[in-house]
């Protein structure tokens, strides 16, 4: 390119031109330098990748998030939620799923903090209720000293700075020992407010004014000392005993129906000089005393009477001559008098019946002459005894001028305790116990019997001790007189624990303590020897309480008359109605197997004695519960015929013997039927038996 101001193509120098010229020249570009406008591109790509990448990324992220409203139930509460990312668009949050801690607050209610579990849904919303914070209550009262309670519960006496009473109605008493208590209903708003309670009481006493002649007498109102009179003070309302005590006089009492704010002026009371003491003694003891014709009880005996008076006194006992005193003593003084009564006799003809008796008297041995006792008309111990007999023992009393008559029968020990046995007796729980003189009868099954399984071996088994049984299975309340804290608990929606059902899950030890517990109660000698919950001994000799043996239980379920039963109710099947409480239709939505078509009304257990008794008088032999017995488990029996059996010495196991509620199928309701177990159950309780000696 050249210059057309330059025509000659020269460059002028600058050592002679007196201005300098700048001229243009060609421009050649570097070889390889790359274009401007390349490198300016590059330049914004550089810059807009990574911008298009996190605004792709934040696109995404915006995508996933959910969309959370968070309310509260108050206006403009304060909202906090912590455990991610979150953007606050007006009311809603973007979110991501996941678990968020949510803290909302407000002046005036509790601050709220709870878990937010956001989910996947696009449109989530969370609402939250508050509770309003108490207030804050100053309590003063006219006067002092009032005690506050608040809905039962006392907050101390006033004046009370800080009481925080909870948003509601709210249930305020006050009260004080000398004022009418005051109640009312509060309602308190809530909000963290500080607020004020006034209160005013009525007075709840009386005056009272009283004088007495002679003056410096004790005032008392009950056992409170009051002052000495004359006298004026206050009475709190209601029924009072007001008394004046002076030395050497009469207490004087008055009983006051005291109104608050009604006057009580009771004047000048006249005390009356104390009576004088007689301690009264006789020879015998316990006769009886008349004071001027009034009784007075029986020696040794303290009477009051009335100072400087004469009066009269008489002695009488059975047995006795009267005796009479005249006495007068001065006021305030003390005496003591013992008088003696004469004997008075009477006779006793004793018809013996047999030679070679002992007579004794009171302890002491007598020979009668001609039979007859010539004794004082007091009760008298007669003991009449005879080698090889019982003896004879009874009190009686002699009548002065008539002869009476003693017969006496000796008895051999076996003819009294025939004679002695009560046919029917109680327990100290209160159970009814029947008498049972059982004998020589067959326990087992035959194998040809259906259901017959391998440990009913049939035997012979002769019962000789006489023995009661108790009715009835022992009940919850029977066995909480034990243990008051025992509960059978319940079986689905049925409870097992009415006072009158039979008492479950009880393990044999459980029933073999409670025995002893009803041994001791009565006197008895206890039967099992107990250490640790493990049974270590067993008195077969003793009187006490037991559970009953295998073979009882067999022979009260079983025996009628020369037949032997299969069943509680007889010998055929199916079961007729009524007959007793097993798996029925009632507990079918509980029990996997029942009887069919049988419905006896309970589908767990029953009170007890609800069915028809067995032939022996005893209720629930079938049914209701299970029952254990006293004897250790073996399958098989001791060969040959046995007297009166305990069973085996140990095992792990005791029998178990009766159907109960949960059973339903013939083999398990065979009389027959033996079960054992080492635990507790809630169909397995007991009864309790003894033997009659």
């Amino acid at each position: 390119m050249s210059n057309p101001s330059n025509t000659s193509g020269k460059q002028p120098d600058p050592n002679t031109s007196s201005q300098a010229h700048i001229s243009p020249v060609d421009f050649a570009p570097m070889p390889d330098a790359a274009p401007a406008q390349a490198v300016v591109k590059r330049g914004i790509w550089v810059v807009v990748l990574p911008v298009v990448g996190v605004a792709g990324l934040l696109l995404f992220a915006l995508m996933q998030a959910k969309s959370v409203r968070i309310t509260a139930q108050v206006d403009n509460p304060e909202i906090n939620v912590d455990g991610g990312l979150q953007l606050l668009l007006g009311e809603r949050r973007l979110m991501f799923p996941g678990r968020y801690t949510v803290a909302i607050s407000h002046p005036e209610f509790e601050t709220l903090h709870a878990e937010l579990d956001v989910g996947e849904d696009s449109q989530q919303a969370f609402r939250y209720v508050l509770q309003r914070k108490p207030d804050e209550y100053r309590v003063s009262s006219s006067p002092e000293g009032v005690m506050v309670t608040v809905d039962g519960e006392e907050h101390g006496e006033t004046p009370l700075q800080n009481v925080l009473l909870a948003p509601g109605d709210r249930q305020l008493s006050f009260s004080h020992p000398r004022y009418f208590t005051k109640e009312q209903t509060l309602s308190v708003l809530g909000g963290g407010f500080k607020q004020q309670l006034v209160v005013e009481l009525e007075p709840a006493w009386a005056s009272l004014s009283i004088d007495s002649s002679p003056q410096g007498a004790e005032v008392f109102s009950g056992e409170q000392l009051l002052g000495v009179t004359p006298f004026t003070g206050e009475l709190i309302q209601g029924q009072r005993t007001v008394s004046l005590k002076l030395d050497k006089f009469k207490t004087w009492e008055k009983e006051l129906q005291v109104t608050a704010g009604v006057a009580n002026a009771m004047g000048t009371i006249e005390l009356q000089a104390a009576d004088a003491v007689l301690n009264l003694s006789s020879r015998p003891d316990d006769a009886g005393v008349l004071v001027n014709g009034d009784y007075r009880g029986q020696t040794p005996l303290q009477l009051a009477l009335a100072a400087d008076q004469t009066h009269n006194i008489e002695l009488f006992k059975q047995g006795f001559s009267k005796k009479r005193e005249t006495v007068s003593y001065a006021s305030a003084s003390e005496h003591s008098l013992e008088l003696s009564l004469s004997a008075q006799t009477g006779e006793i003809q004793l018809n013996l019946g047999t030679q070679g008796v002992s007579v004794d008297v009171n302890g002491r041995a007598v020979a009668p002459t001609s039979g007859v006792l010539k004794l004082p008309a007091v009760p008298h111990r007669i003991r009449v005894s005879k080698t090889g007999y019982l003896p004879f023992v009874t009190t009686i009393t002699p009548r002065p001028g008539f002869r009476q008559r003693l017969d006496v029968s000796l008895q051999t020990p076996a003819q009294a305790r025939l004679a002695a046995i009560e046919p029917t007796i109680s327990s100290p729980a209160g159970q009814t116990m029947l008498l049972f003189k059982p004998g020589l009868f067959t326990m087992g099954a035959s194998r040809r019997e259906p259901g017959r399984r391998a440990n009913e071996i049939l035997r012979k088994v002769t019962l000789k001790k006489f023995f009661y049984m108790s009715t009835t299975e022992v009940t919850n309340a029977q066995y909480r007189q034990f243990r008051s804290a025992h509960s059978s608990k319940r079986v689905q929606d049925k409870s097992l624990n009415g006072d009158q059902q039979p008492v479950v899950r009880v393990s044999w030890i459980d029933a073999a303590l409670y025995c002893n517990w009803l041994s001791a109660e009565q006197g008895l000698d206890a039967v099992y020897t107990i250490e640790k919950d493990a049974l270590v001994a067993v008195n077969k000799e003793a009187n006490g309480y037991r559970l009953p043996t295998e073979a009882e239980w067999a022979w009260v379920a079983r025996t009628l008359d020369s037949t032997t039963l299969k069943f509680p109710w007889g010998q055929e099947w199916p079961i007729p109605p009524k007959a007793g409480n097993f798996a029925d239709a009632s507990g079918s939505y509980m029990l996997s197997r029942v009887i069919r078509h049988y419905n006896d009304g309970f589908a767990a257990t029953a009170p007890v004695a609800k069915f028809t008794p067995n032939q022996h008088g005893l209720y629930d032999i079938g049914g209701n519960v299970a029952e254990w017995v006293h004897d250790f488990y073996a399958p098989g029996q001791a060969a040959g015929e046995q007297v009166d059996p305990f069973g085996p010495e140990s095992s792990n196991y005791h029998v178990v013997r009766g159907s109960s509620w949960r059973h339903g199928s013939q083999v398990e309701l065979r009389l027959s039927y033996r079960d054992y177990s080492d635990k507790k159950r809630d169909d397995l309780g007991f009864r309790i038996a003894r033997y009659a000696h």
